[in-house]
């Protein structure tokens, strides 16, 4: 029986595993494309022009970031506040959203109008250069198509999230294979297509979105949510580090067709975004709404116990099938792609107990941690990369990536529970679980030298699927017991 002292939630855990389930499929659609037309498009570009996309990758993360200064980050902080601020949800959004424009008109004009220089920096030859070109243009509707979606997600209209990604797919998608395999227009092909799909998205974004609110400036609110974004900017400048720093040493020390091929097993690894977006989408929002009393903290555990379940499941799937995937959908060039897979799938499914410890402390308004805690993180992923490529090749950089996530997960535990105390948490269970199931997934590197491992990973990961599933129903049917 419940003690009535516990707190009374206005939740149902029901519907963060709903609107998970809705953003994971949305945001997978987008992310996932990629990954979707690889085996359309390895045959029809080199492993050296997907080093080339991976850099291009590159380039998005680090002008997104200094072009909207991470207020996508103000905005969810003051949007659910708004009245205590005394001041309009208009002026929460769209005082931030003018500020974004007029920034990235400065920062990119800048860049088109120096975009021989800058684009000889990042891929070392003159060959690319309009192919640059088009990116920049690409990035500043990007920019604005991000904060659009954030937005919904935000008022928890996920089907309007859902209906963008997919039409950004069918777009991407669609102009990329006509571009690419009828007009045989390459690599140049695939970056016309994103341009133009990015235009149209814009648009839309814009109706659907930020169309419904009029046009408030308010420099009072605005100066609160760049206090709170700034931290966190140049923290999104340390993640750029963690997770892409490693394409550009590969690039540094290996041949480009190297960095293709990591980037091939990374996209494969990629997989369990399609869980870790949508729990990061759904999560934030979750626990703003029910944090109006400060109880929000006994939500943690619980919910990481599921999110912790659920990652287990996508990374087997991943690492355990992702030879003999490769083997079927990708020329042979592609085949030892699967090498980097377990590290990066590991890696990623960090990042959901990171983002659940994380919103304790962005309540105490401790952001400065969080860029603290991200920066060593950045640091350490750089001297990994370093010694470990010159080491082992384009596997050291996957390793380097899980080790950082490893520590950024703990060090924000550790800060939370100084800071923000998660209450009924049993790490100990959550550490040995995680070690096994890093192991079982650590198989497929052997995977040519174990008899029969293709019938054994189906064995294995549908007995540990069943056991996994049944204790997330467990939770979710007596979740009040463990808050």
């Amino acid at each position: 029986m419940r003690n009535s002292n516990s707190p009374t939630f206005t939740f149902s855990v029901t519907s963060l595993a709903r609107d998970t389930l809705i953003l994971a499929f949305g945001s997978s659609l987008s992310k996932y494309l990629s990954v979707l037309l690889i085996p359309i498009y390895s045959r029809f570009i080199s492993p050296a022009d997907y080093g080339v996309l991976s850099l291009i990758a590159i380039v998005g993360l680090i002008l997104n970031a200094l072009c909207t200064l991470a207020l996508t980050n103000g905005i969810s902080r003051y949007i659910y506040f708004s009245d205590d601020e005394k001041v309009t949800k208009e002026s929460v959004i769209w005082s931030p959203l003018i500020l974004v424009f007029f920034n990235s008109l400065i920062i990119l004009g800048i860049i088109v109008f120096f975009h021989e220089f800058f684009s000889f920096q990042v891929f070392g030859s003159e060959k690319y250069h309009s192919i640059f070109l088009i990116v920049i243009v690409t990035i500043f509707f990007t920019n604005f198509n991000s904060i659009g979606i954030s937005i919904l997600v935000f008022e928890k209209k996920v089907k309007k999230v859902v209906t963008l990604n997919l039409l950004t797919v069918l777009l991407q998608g669609g102009l990329g294979i006509y571009f690419v395999v009828f007009l045989d227009k390459g690599l140049e092909g695939i970056i016309e297509a994103a341009l133009i799909s990015s235009i149209i998205i814009f648009f839309t974004t814009y109706y659907l979105s930020i169309s419904n609110y009029k046009i408030e400036f308010n420099l009072s609110i605005l100066k609160k949510q760049v206090k709170f974004s700034l931290p966190l900017l140049i923290a999104i400048i340390a993640f750029f580090f963690i997770n892409s720093s490693d394409r550009y040493f590969l690039n540094l020390y290996l041949p480009l067709s190297e960095v293709g091929l990591y980037n091939i097993g990374y996209q494969g690894a990629l997989f369990i975004l399609i869980l870790v977006d949508g729990f990061s989408s759904a999560w934030p929002p979750f626990y703003y709404s029910n944090n109006q009393n400060g109880d929000a903290q006994r939500l943690c555990y619980p919910v990481l116990l599921i999110f912790s379940f659920a990652a287990f499941i996508f990374i087997l799937f991943i690492s355990l099938f992702a030879p003999f995937v490769l083997k079927f959908l990708t020329p042979i060039e592609y085949h030892q792609a699967y090498t980097v897979v377990p590290f990066v799938a590991f890696a990623y499914a960090l990042k959901g107990p990171y983002i659940i410890f994380l919103m304790g402390l962005l309540m105490k308004n401790k952001t400065f941690i969080q860029l603290i805690l991200e920066c060593i993180a950045a640091v350490i992923n750089v001297l990994l990369n370093i010694y470990f490529i010159n080491l082992i090749g384009r596997e050291g950089a996957a390793i380097s990536t899980l080790i950082c996530y490893g520590f950024l997960s703990l060090s924000t535990f550790l800060a939370v529970q100084h800071i923000n105390k998660i209450h009924k948490f049993n790490i100990s269970r959550i550490l040995f679980m995680t070690f096994v199931i890093f192991l079982i997934s650590c198989s497929s590197l052997f995977n040519e030298n174990i008899n029969n491992y293709e019938i054994l990973s189906i064995l294995i990961f549908l007995g540990l699927s069943f056991y996994f599933s049944f204790n997330i129903w467990k939770i979710i049917k007596g979740f009040e017991r463990y808050v």
